[in-house]
């Protein structure tokens, strides 16, 4: 039987200290030499360069400031909240933003102070909240979950938080919501395990055997309803509203970022890059990445092990002093001049222009 999104009818508890667990709940208080499930989301960016006539009816929608500094600014450590694994960021605006992450842990900013939020433990069992997007501040999504094999025991969740309150709608049956992307309310995807799960404003269908080739995608990035990719181990998979599609990579992307449907960055042990028409080898970081972001075809930020940061200027990728050798696992900002990356034990790293 195939698995289904039930929607609770509970509304989700939280308490405001931090949480920890024992090592059978998945990625929680992992070492930092260990990897979570996903990476990037959010709205998507471009600047007026890709904005051209060949970008069709690419959807900028959630378009934030022109960059200012490039490559020549400055990271540091912003602030600790917690001691969670932060494993995604994404925001509506540099007033709204969210951090999610091990010990089912949520940490929000708005625009004034940070603020923590761990879901009840004995509804959510400390899963490792692995994925956060939304159409907008009232319309926000997390998934995650845990596996804890020894136990024999699963567990899933997908939450919804409508500006006031956040809403449980469990997935019981087996399925690891990692990533969750959509190019507007009525338009989101849903991957892990997997699996693939489509919303079209009234319900969740299971699109997951809708491409007719294999098909195990784990995360998910597009620009519009016309232009979206999955990454399903080393083939990144692309949906034109019609047709699936389907490309070898020598790596298993662990995030997606594009400006447009002529320039899609995938990025792991390799970075490559989509130009339209072909998948091109650009980059051999030195060490893996795990979460990208930009502002530009010109202007393209990822993080990964290690406080691994490189930068793209439109010529050459090139390595940053990140000032940690904490693993960043995710990077999202509002312009380049207020960018930020989420890091292990509740860091949380800010760039800005010196």
């Amino acid at each position: 039987m195939k698995p289904c999104i039930i929607v609770g009818l509970l509304t989700c508890l939280m308490v405001t200290l931090p949480i920890s667990c024992a090592d059978d709940h998945g990625r929680t208080n992992q070492d930092d030499d260990q990897q979570p499930a996903d990476d990037d989301d959010g709205p998507n960016l471009n600047d007026d360069d890709a904005a051209d006539d060949d970008a069709g009816d690419y959807d900028f929608t959630g378009r934030f400031n022109v960059p200012e500094c490039g490559g020549d600014g400055q990271w540091s450590l912003l602030t600790t909240v917690g001691s969670a694994y932060l494993y995604d960021i994404w925001g509506t605006s540099e007033s709204d933003i969210y951090l999610v992450g091990s010990d089912t842990t949520i940490v929000h900013y708005n625009g004034d102070s940070w603020t923590l939020k761990v879901m009840d433990p004995d509804e959510f069992h400390y899963a490792a909240l692995d994925s956060v997007w939304g159409s907008s501040a009232t319309d926000v999504y997390v998934g995650g979950g845990f596996d804890a094999p020894s136990l024999q025991y699963y567990w899933r969740v997908l939450l919804h938080y409508d500006g006031e309150t956040w809403t449980a709608l469990h997935n019981t049956d087996g399925y690891f919501p990692t990533h969750v992307w959509g190019s507007a309310a009525d338009d989101i995807y849903l991957v892990g395990d997997g699996m693939l799960w489509h919303y079209d404003g009234q319900n969740w269908t299971d699109w997951s055997d809708r491409p007719s080739f294999d098909f195990h995608p784990y995360q998910v990035w597009g620009g519009s309803t016309t232009d979206v990719y999955f990454a399903s181990g080393d083939t990144i998979v692309h949906y034109d509203g019609l047709a699936w599609t389907s490309s070898f990579l020598p790596m298993t992307p662990r995030a997606l970022w594009s400006s447009s449907p002529q320039d899609v960055t995938a990025v792991e042990t390799e970075i490559w890059n989509f130009n339209g028409e072909q998948w091109q080898f650009v980059y051999d970081p030195p060490i893996y990445l795990m979460g990208v972001w930009g502002f530009s075809k010109t202007n393209i930020f990822a993080v990964g092990a290690q406080g691994m940061v490189v930068h793209y200027d439109g010529l050459a990728w090139t390595v940053m002093d990140s000032g940690t050798t904490s693993y960043l696992y995710d990077v999202w900002g509002t312009a380049d001049s207020n960018l930020y990356a989420s890091g292990s034990k509740g860091q949380i790293f800010h760039y800005t222009c010196e």
